[in-house]
């Protein structure tokens, strides 16, 4: 007997259609994969292992994530205790939602009927089996066909209809379904639908490497699934696909920190470079304005200054605004490290904004040095041509001298008498004696003027030198014709002595200088009243001798009265002409004297205006600098001062006129300041375009702050994607479209999920694209943590304990450029990138 049941059950397995085996098969390992973790081994045959009943509860509790409350036999050993339990398990999967137009009976179960237990298994699936949230009216075939659809639409030589073999045995499906996922896997356009087995055993072959799904069939069984069959089959290309979903979220989260890190490192890059640059054209700029030659002419001294004010003006300026940028380069880093929770950037050496700070510092403390040298160097040079035209003035004065003396000593005289020829002695000895004066009293004040312009190495000391040579060359002439006339002439009366006296005194004082400043002018005044007082005390002496004179002239008879009054009104006519010019030149100093405290007074007024602005100005521009509150508060700041450019510059117009003023009069050293009004409108200009810039950069600032870190490039993906799924052009994406266009964007969201996000940022009815961006900016916003790269690594490398993912499994997942990345900034572990310690260190900065 036991022989003939072995033959019967072998002949039955041998009646049994290939394609049923098929079926138990793909069954058996669906049934498998829901309860090998909870049974702790493989089912490898699913009639089996569900007629104890048992096993099917099981299977039900898990799927349905319910308990059975029925009274199970849990070691039964008699028919009717399985028969009971069968019972028990056919009535929970009916309550559990499972349809069947004809349900096995309990004895089928437990006999193990195979194809009632295979149709059994067929409608379980299609109760549990779900593919997708949007197809709620359609059942688990019918869903998974449209998947199918939807996914190989617009791909050569496919018609998916039905799960029948028509639409499946050429391969090209299911090429297809992996090539729209993964189009880097296969070449589509060389595929041939004629190769069906090649096609399948592609399809298998690249389901293996893209969602490791076992290549449990051959392609020849393949070609003899029936339509449930291959319902199950091709589900598994849908659950594998979905699951790598997870993997191609973990590389958009890996891309998204690379592509952060590689912004980053760039922008610590690009700021150190433009901050050395900076920092040596500051050292160079300094090195030029410690150059302090000049080719010591006036001509040269007001090239250089306007050469420097011109820097001023443009070359400065340009430091300014490339030290602006420096700061804006720097507060967009630290925001972004600051909102990706990276650590604060550590600039290289010199490169920091504080060193750039005191580079820039330094460097107007040598444009101050450099414009004073250059300001005291033009005055020198004026006050050396004022020197030089009083030494013109000299010399022509003493070369008219020379003349006149000249001609007189060349005249014979007219002696007929003895006191004729006395009278022409005399006045060839006051000659001679005036000509010794004037070498002391207007020669040597001529050459001390002559050797200071030599010292200073005045540009025209050839001519002073030759001025003076010549009037050398002419005393002496001079010297030589006395010395001819002595025999001849007698010495001068006393009165043409002192006419000579006073008219030598009067031409001292009128060729003294007073002094170039308001400080010279004023010590010159107690030497003046000092010279006048001398003057006039010798005035009186010599006065009193020619009482004397007078007296000895009444004891000549031969001297008639006519000749005595001439010679008394010549003495008048001296004394009145001293008294006369010295009342002249004392008003010419006081006028002086008035001059220089005018010209101070005016040079006041434009320091009182001048300072206390540009001192301002500094102030305000360090505060704004230094603040450190939020970015909307320093915006306010600034935007206060651009909207008070009017009222705070509005001593400029004095200052230009307190300036006109200075110019008018010719002021070249101005008092009280070292302030020129170019100084002033070069700082008020770098103060507008500092705010100006300093807005813009605010600006920005707060916009990149709004956006959380999103750049330009994914808002612009986040509105493209939005107007995408918006097929109808409403301007609002329904749930279903919306969970779709998230997904686009590498978000997946539950069901759940999505009526949390509908609930916070839209309505019930879906999203605009305000509130639309509004989300995303807060999700893509938020950085991912080290944690969340770690396991998104993990995850692709399929194995939780992992520290090392390969090549491979990179490549699957990961655009070009991100592998590149990893490839190239990876430590490795053998043949697989040390993932581990790539992401302290991409955290770490």
């Amino acid at each position: 007997n036991n022989l003939s049941g072995k033959q019967s059950k072998a002949k039955r397995m041998s009646a049994t259609p290939e394609w049923v085996l098929l079926q138990k098969k793909i069954f058996s390992r669906w049934v498998n994969h829901k309860l090998h973790k909870t049974l702790g081994h493989d089912i490898d045959d699913c009639v089996k292992a569900l007629k104890d009943g048992l096993t099917l509860v099981t299977l039900m509790e898990a799927l349905s994530e319910k308990k059975c409350t029925a009274k199970l036999n849990k070691n039964p050993k008699m028919r009717p205790q399985h028969i009971e339990n069968a019972g028990h398990a056919i009535k929970f999967a009916k309550d559990c939602g499972v349809a069947s137009k004809l349900w096995l009976s309990n004895e089928d179960l437990v006999d193990g009927n195979e194809q009632q237990i295979l149709g059994l298994v067929w409608n379980i699936m299609q109760r549990f089996m779900k593919f997708g949230d949007d197809v709620a009216d359609l059942n688990a075939k019918e869903a998974l066909l449209l998947w199918c659809q939807n996914t190989t639409k617009g791909y050569r030589d496919v018609k998916i209809e039905s799960f029948r073999g028509h639409s499946w045995h050429d391969g090209m499906g299911l090429c297809a379904i992996i090539h729209k996922h993964r189009p880097n896997m296969l070449d589509y356009d060389k595929l041939d639908n004629t190769n069906k087995k090649e096609n399948v055993q592609l399809a298998m072959d690249c389901a293996f490497k893209y969602f490791n799904l076992e290549k449990y069939l051959t392609p020849e069984e393949f070609f003899k699934l029936d339509e449930n069959s291959m319902v199950v089959y091709v589900s598994e290309y849908y659950y594998g696909i979905a699951e790598q979903r997870k993997l191609d979220l973990a590389a958009k989260r890996i891309g998204k920190v690379i592509k952060l890190t590689k912004e980053n490192d760039a922008m610590r890059a690009e700021f150190n470079e433009r901050a050395s640059r900076l920092s040596q054209k500051i050292k160079q700029v300094e090195s030029l304005l410690g150059d302090r030659t000049v080719d010591n002419t006036l001509a040269g001294a007001q090239h250089r200054l306007e050469q420097f004010y011109e820097y001023k003006t443009k070359e400065k300026n340009g430091l300014l605004m490339d030290q602006l940028d420096q700061e804006a380069l720097y507060n967009n880093l630290a925001t972004v490290l600051t909102h990706n929770k990276r650590p604060p950037f550590q600039p290289a050496p010199g490169c920091s904004l504080q060193e750039l700070s005191q580079t820039m510092n330094e460097l107007e403390r040598c444009e101050t040095e450099r414009k004073v040298a250059l300001h005291k160097e033009l005055n020198r040079q004026m006050r050396l041509v004022k020197l030089n035209e009083f030494h013109t003035g000299r010399c022509h004065k003493l070369n008219s001298w020379i003349e006149q003396k000249r001609a007189y000593l060349l005249t014979p005289p007219a002696v007929s008498s003895v006191s004729t020829a006395e009278l022409h002695l005399r006045m060839l000895a006051g000659s001679e004696k005036e000509l010794r004066d004037m070498r002391v009293s207007a020669v040597a004040p001529a050459q001390k003027i002559g050797a200071e312009l030599r010292s200073e190495k005045y540009e025209h000391s050839a001519k002073v030198e030759k001025r003076e040579t010549a009037i050398e060359h002419g005393l002496a002439e001079l010297e030589s014709l006395a010395k001819l006339l002595q025999p001849v002439l007698v010495d001068l009366l006393a009165v043409y002595e002192y006419q000579a006296w006073v008219k030598d005194t009067i031409g001292q004082l009128e060729d003294c200088i007073f002094g170039f400043s308001l400080e010279e002018v004023e010590a010159y005044g107690p030497t003046l009243d000092a010279t006048f007082a001398a003057n006039t005390a010798e005035a009186r002496k010599r006065s009193g001798t020619f009482a004397q004179i007078g007296a000895h002239m009444d004891a000549l008879c031969s001297l008639d009265a006519g000749y005595k009054s001439g010679a008394q009104a010549v003495i008048d006519a001296v004394n009145g002409e001293l008294h006369k010019r010295l009342a002249a030149i004392k008003t010419a100093y006081n006028d002086e004297l008035q001059l220089q405290l005018e010209n101070d007074r005016k040079c006041k007024c434009f320091a009182d205006l001048a300072e206390p602005l540009v001192a301002w100005i500094q102030k305000e521009k360090d505060t704004i600098t230094s603040s450190n509150t939020d970015l909307p508060s320093q915006l306010s700041v600034v935007d206060e001062r651009l909207g008070s450019i009017a009222q705070d510059g509005a001593a400029m117009p004095q200052i230009a006129e307190a300036y006109a003023a200075i110019e008018a009069a010719g002021i070249t050293d101005i008092r009280h300041t070292t302030l020129t009004l170019r100084d002033v409108q070069v700082l008020w200009q770098q103060w507008e375009s500092f705010l100006q810039r300093k807005k813009g950069m605010l600006e920005k600032e707060i916009e990149r702050s709004k956006l959380r870190g999103v750049t330009q490039e994914q808002l612009a993906e986040i509105e493209a994607n939005f107007k995408q799924f918006d097929r109808d052009n409403r301007g609002v994406l329904d749930p279903r479209s919306l969970k779709a266009c998230l997904y686009s964007l590498g978000e997946e969201r539950t069901n759940k999920e999505m009526e949390q996000l509908l609930t916070q940022h839209g309505s019930s009815t879906g999203m605009t694209l305000d509130q639309f961006r509004e989300m995303m900016v807060g999700m893509l916003g938020v950085s991912d943590t080290k944690e969340d790269i770690l396991f998104s690594f993990r995850l692709i490398a399929r194995a939780d304990a992992a520290t090392a993912v390969s090549h491979e499994r990179l490549a699957l997942v990961m655009v070009p450029q991100d592998l590149e990345y990893v490839a190239q900034t990876a430590h490795k572990d053998g043949e697989n990138y040390e993932f581990v310690h790539w992401t302290d260190d991409v955290f770490s900065r």
